[in-house]
């Protein structure tokens, strides 16, 4: 056993047996019985044999056999009890148990750290043996499956199902890390892999439940803690920018930004709050989760104790509301803790937000942090662009969701992936994995809640002489090249108008630093730390 990869089959049969014969595969039909006959049937009319080796091939014609392994064996993750969202929500003809050969499924895809380390993948190893479901879809819902995986490697492979019959299915490889591969999966994605054998009789079942009873990492323990904290940071925390992959959906069923109020949460489960560090508050983008700052989490906490705004997708509150709802809940922190004021650091909307709020509330921001704020939205090209498809009723689902991938370019630093493409394979998986979680907009993001946000941005109150009012000290990171908003040219006029201000340039990021940038580049707190020394020496 290699890290938390695992060989099954090695020395087992490779189906189970019943008076020497191999069992009959569990069939289950994602379509009601009539409708499955009258689909295979128009099925079988393009399946053909390809010699004398047993091998059934699927005219593309008729349609896909898909070879599904670790999470997509969930029928909760894959197929008609799958949410909608992600893409997986597939209905497929028929579902046979097979085995590859000469496979062997491993951790090693690159997850969502820090709360998923590692994803399955599949590696080539001679010997070894790969259990699986071959799902019978159609070609446009193997064309959403791929889309919905992000960036996958499609492969062809020769599996055998229980009845010894030979077919070639396509399926999916990933990007491989050895930091993910030592660092192991979650139990909470284990139990879902383990759930999904279970559901179909794998024979890789025992070897899993076996991998739930061991002692999981620190790394990967602090993800389940903190995925299952319910009055911490929340049951499921992802970034907000991620395309959903259909094992996390399960856990986004207690998602705090579907319901509730505007409130604040802790990002670390169980801990008392240190006397000796300043309290941040991450008010997010327009996500509103409140997420996007957990990959630099671990290098803010160094100075600082941190929290984060919520704000629901179903809130339709104005600026007034939504700063009187943060300032209450920053009040009642301040109090609990015993300090008087506290840092802000908004990115994107929340600048504007944390801006208002150094505005009205004076008393209560020790500093303000902006990163690439949208105070400039109105100044922006392709504010237009948003709004259409803001105020369109016509668009479908689908295509709205598609539509997040149009913004890859103008969100993630392509000159950055280029350079770590030649210098750095691990620097290049973490900007090709943050490509991947732009998708998730579109989940989390309605078009009504879009329309909502962007109105919000449109009608913020923050005029040349309201920011000449501030009286926080203040601290500006533009992106030189941020082609969503104007940011280096609106961080010129913030630090022109903002009486106690700095201003910090990134080279790098595009509009969503905290995305695309890993925390040893940005070095975030230590940049705020360096800004709140200069800003104390000018007072």
């Amino acid at each position: 056993m290699d890290g938390y990869g695992f060989v099954v089959g090695h020395h087992r049969s490779l189906a189970r047996r019943e008076n020497g014969k191999h069992l009959a595969c569990r069939r289950r039909s994602g379509s009601s019985s009539r409708e499955w006959k009258t689909a295979r049937a128009s099925l079988e009319e393009n399946e053909t044999s390809t010699g004398g080796n047993g091998t059934v091939k699927l005219s593309l014609s008729g349609g896909v056999w898909y070879f599904a392994y670790g999470s997509n064996l969930s029928p909760r993750v894959f197929g008609e009890q799958a949410s909608a969202l992600g893409g997986r929500r597939i209905k497929y003809m028929e579902a046979r148990r097979v085995w590859l050969r000469d496979h062997r499924m491993v951790f090693d895809c690159p997850g969502i750290p820090p709360f998923e380390s590692a994803m399955a993948n599949l590696r080539e190893e001679p010997g070894a043996t790969a259990y699986g479901i071959i799902y019978l879809i159609s070609k446009e819902s193997f064309a959403k499956l791929r889309a919905s995986e992000a960036f996958p490697v499609e492969i062809t492979v020769k599996v055998t199902d229980d009845e010894g019959i030979q077919r070639e299915a396509r399926t999916f490889k990933f990007p491989s890390s050895k930091e993910s591969e030592k660092a192991g999966p979650s139990e909470r994605y284990l139990r879902i892999i383990h759930n999904g054998a279970r559901y179909w009789g794998l024979d890789n079942e025992d070897e899993l439940l076996r991998m739930l009873k061991k002692p999981r990492s620190s790394v990967t323990k602090f993800m389940y803690d903190l995925t299952t904290f319910s009055t911490g940071v929340t049951q499921g925390i992802f970034s907000p920018q991620r395309m959903l992959r259909r094992e996390e959906e399960l856990v986004l069923k207690s998602e705090p930004w579907r319901e509730g109020g505007i409130r604040m949460m802790k990002t670390t489960s169980g801990e008392s709050v240190s006397t000796d560090k300043d309290l941040l508050i991450y008010l997010p983008g327009i996500d509103g989760t409140g997420l996007g700052v957990l990959t630099h989490m671990e290098d803010l906490r160094k100075a600082f104790e941190v929290f984060s705004v919520v704000i629901p997708v179903d809130d339709r509150s104005g600026w007034d509301v939504i700063c009187e709802e943060v300032a209450r809940e920053i009040k009642a922190l301040l109090a609990s803790t015993g300090r008087d004021q506290l840092v802000l650091l908004g990115e994107s909307m929340g600048g504007v937000l944390g801006l208002l709020l150094a505005k009205s509330y004076p008393e209560l921001v020790k500093h303000v942090v902006v990163i690439n704020p949208a105070t400039s939205y109105k100044d922006s090209r392709i504010a237009t662009l948003y709004e259409g498809i803001a105020n369109s009723s016509s668009i479908p689902p689908q295509l709205y969701q598609f539509l997040a991938y149009i913004s890859v370019p103008a969100l993630i630093d392509n000159v950055q992936l280029v350079r770590h493409l030649l210098t750095s394979r691990e620097n290049a998986l973490h900007t090709l994995g943050s490509v991947s979680k732009i998708g998730q907009l579109s989940d989390i993001l309605s078009p009504a809640v879009l329309k909502h946000r962007l109105s919000l941005l449109r009608n913020s109150s923050l005029s040349d002489e309201a920011l000449r009012t501030i009286k926080s000290p203040a601290t500006i990171f533009a992106s030189q090249n941020d082609i969503i908003l104007p940011s280096l040219k609106e961080s010129g006029r913030l630090l022109r108008l903002i009486p106690n201000s700095t201003r910090i340039t990134l080279r790098n990021g595009a509009h969503t630093p905290l995305l695309v940038l890993k925390p040893e580049e940005l070095q975030l707190a230590a940049r705020i730390q360096r800004a709140m020394k200069v800003a104390g020496k000018a007072d």
